[in-house]
Formats: structure tokens, C-alpha cells, sequence
């Protein structure tokens, strides 16, 4: 049973999980500067509120990064292991169309002489 894998778009999966998680990181620091401005001039229960739900989306965000990234690395892994089976099917093609061959030699001279 061979089971079809496409390296393009392995490889697309990987550069796409790879650009989420940096847009997420680079996301930080928008956030982070605007959550600065917005603290100017809000204060009280309201502020530590905002301040409590902005840590929660920088955490969640830095996990959904992070998330990414593994998944990125994941992908990559399974992307080495199926060319490392690719090739192993080749060589196993080309083992067998060897042995195919001396079968066939040894069929066409049975005493083992030319």
C-alpha cells in the first residue's frame, strides 16, 4: 500500500505555520504598545481588568506561537521520514530488479554453466 505524500505541500504547511507564528510574535509588541497607551488614562477596576484580559491573549498567543512552531516541526519530521521511505522504496525496486535478474540467469542455465 503506498500512501501519497506531496513535498510542496509540506513544505508550503511548513513556510505558512512558520509565518502564523511570527506574525502572532510580532503581534506582541503592537499589543503591548498599545495597551501602554491605553493605560495613560484608564485607571481602576476597568484598568486591572484590561490589564488581567491583556495577559491572558499575550499568553494564549505566545502558546498558539508556540503551538505553530511545533506543529511547523512536526510536519518536518514526518516530511524527513517520508523521503527517507521513498528512498528506501528505490532501493528496495532496484534490489528486486537485480534479483529478478539472477533468477532469470540462473532459469536460462540451470548447471550454472553459460
Amino acid at each position: 500500500m503506498s500512501i501519497a505524500f506531496d513535498e510542496a505541500v509540506a513544505n508550503r504547511f511548513i513556510h505558512d505555520l512558520r509565518a502564523a507564528a511570527e506574525l502572532l510574535a510580532r503581534q506582541g509588541w503592537d499589543r503591548m504598545n498599545a495597551r501602554d497607551d491605553a493605560l495613560e488614562d484608564f485607571t481602576g477596576g476597568h484598568a486591572e481588568l484590561f490589564m488581567e484580559l491583556f495577559l491572558v491573549e499575550s499568553a494564549d498567543r505566545s502558546r498558539l506561537a508556540g503551538a505553530l512552531e511545533d506543529l511547523a516541526d512536526q510536519v518536518r519530521a514526518a516530511k524527513d521520514r517520508a523521503q527517507e521511505e521513498h528512498e528506501r522504496i528505490l532501493t528496495l525496486a532496484a534490489w528486486q530488479e537485480r534479483e529478478n535478474e539472477r533468477v532469470a540467469e540462473r532459469a536460462s542455465a540451470p548447471t550454472g554453466l553459460p
